[in-house]
């Protein structure tokens, strides 16, 4: 049997340390929800083992529109967007509220969203209109929206292959890669865009401008923030879309880095063709607690070859590459490149068949 759906209501353990530390005005604790993420959930990860448990057949096929799964995604936004209007407000209020406290509040509000994000990937990545509509509301409530066109239409195509400005190179720093993915990304997703309306006959500039729409969405998100509460609310709204950009880029890193589709031919025009889409092209880590808590984000390999399979069916693929710990210690792993190659580079070189085909980006 596979987790039931209040299993992954887990996930909701992160706001409520938010709300707590924050609510008894224990500024000292801030930064609570950060030591919950990224030091005592990878402690749990390792005491709890891992979670290799796959979905059977029947489930694959039963288990596909069981709403219970759905419940606790549709909640999340609303508890994102709770704790972002409540920390606006104390921070325009600034009672007794340092600036490291203030610094703790964005980012707190700033992981809460990086979780949004992910919930709005499991979301938008459906047929479900309704559930497209509030995958792509969560994007553009972190000034993202473009993320849906370029993720869709850009990243499933040309993952793991030098064209994807989300796939992470084998050498390339987090530091390297950050820009390079941000700007690579709104570039891609530009040209997406331009190339759809060309098709229908439109200019790029125009109302059917899908990133445009989403932009203008984001600034009344900023002006909303702004009138309601001030300036310095806004400088915490824009930490809070910092940091959830930031994790979500983090975890592109760490989901394709150093794997490459082989190439099997090139068109006259230049225009290379690459393999297929295989399991050994993402990084997989069955690491138990934070599967439930990221909703199975970390079977990434099993979401790439079935996009639409919801969450709670994605499957663990023996044939990709183990991370050695869940995406939170990863995350602390990749803001030290000398750490993250000694830890990743040796799974790397030991990798071999059954992707025989696969290559490292240089």
């Amino acid at each position: 049997m596979t987790a039931t759906a209040l299993v992954y209501s887990v996930a909701y353990i992160v706001p409520l340390v938010s709300f707590t530390s924050f609510i008894f005005k224990k500024w000292s604790t801030a930064f609570a929800s950060i030591f919950l993420a990224f030091v005592l959930i990878p402690a749990l990860d390792a005491v709890l083992g891992l979670d290799e448990e796959n979905p059977c057949d029947a489930e694959l096929h039963s288990g596909r529109h069981k709403l219970a799964y759905r419940v606790v995604l549709y909640v999340w936004p609303a508890v994102q967007w709770s704790f972002l209007f409540w920390a606006a407000r104390l921070a325009s209020e600034g009672v007794d509220l340092s600036v490291s406290s203030f610094i703790g509040l964005g980012l707190t509000a700033g992981l809460l969203a990086a979780q949004g994000v992910n919930v709005s990937h499991e979301l938008f990545h459906k047929r479900n209109a309704a559930e497209v509509a509030l995958g792509k509301a969560i994007l553009v409530s972190v000034c993202y929206g473009h993320f849906y066109i370029e993720h869709l239409y850009g990243h499933h195509r040309r993952v793991a292959t030098p064209e994807d400005p989300a796939t992470a190179r084998y050498g390339e720093s987090f530091y390297a890669f950050f820009p390079r993915t941000v700007v690579g990304s709104f570039r891609s997703a530009w040209k997406i865009e331009r190339e759809r309306l060309a098709k229908r006959g439109f200019q790029t500039f125009c109302v059917e401008n899908r990133i445009l729409r989403y932009f203008a969405c984001s600034v009344l998100w900023f002006l909303t923030i702004f009138f309601l509460y001030g300036l310095r609310a806004c400088c915490l709204f824009l930490l809070h879309c910092f940091t959830a950009i930031t994790l979500l880029e983090m975890v592109n890193y760490i989901e394709h880095y150093g794997l490459e589709r082989a190439v099997i031919n090139v068109l006259p025009n230049g225009e290379k063709i690459y393999e297929p889409v295989s399991n050994c092209h993402s990084w997989n880590s069955s690491h138990r607690l934070t599967n439930y808590i990221l909703f199975k984000l970390q079977r990434h390999a099993d979401h790439h070859r079935h996009a639409d399979r919801p969450y709670h069916l994605l499957v663990s693929t023996v044939e990709s590459p183990q991370l050695p710990a869940g995406y939170p210690t990863m995350i602390i792993l990749l803001l030290f490149p000398a750490l993250w190659r000694k830890s990743i580079h040796p799974i790397l070189d030991r990798a071999k068949v059954p992707c025989d085909s696969r290559r490292f980006l240089k």
